[in-house]
């Protein structure tokens, strides 16, 4: 199941330095699906760019990365605070990963 998490809509005059001429509008969702009788959450990001030829959309999931809903919920704010793109939806997720769950922060416990 995918529920809608929040949207940004970035205008054209935000992005004109980055040389970026056209708005953007970013959209994220919590997925949850039903995994070995438990339910896991990931994310999707969508991003939809309003060019004047062509409307282009983007979309990246990350599927199964937290048992827990709230630790989903909290990084999908950490996403959308962070104007995260699909682009690199999976880098951060990795760093995101490796920051809070190292081994050392396991083993110590």
């Amino acid at each position: 199941m995918k529920n809608f998490f929040g949207s940004l809509f970035i205008e054209k005059s935000m992005l004109e330095e980055a040389g970026i001429n056209f708005e953007i509008k970013l959209e994220y969702y919590k997925i949850s699906e039903t995994h070995k009788n438990k339910i896991m959450y990931g994310v999707e990001v969508v991003v939809t760019e309003y060019r004047e030829e062509k409307t282009y959309v983007e979309t990246k999931e990350a599927k199964e990365i937290f048992e827990s809903e709230e630790e989903i919920e909290y990084l999908l704010k950490l996403l959308k605070d962070n104007v995260v793109t699909p682009t690199c939806l999976d880098d951060i997720i990795e760093d995101y990963i490796k920051e809070n769950y190292s081994l050392e922060k396991i083993a110590c416990s």
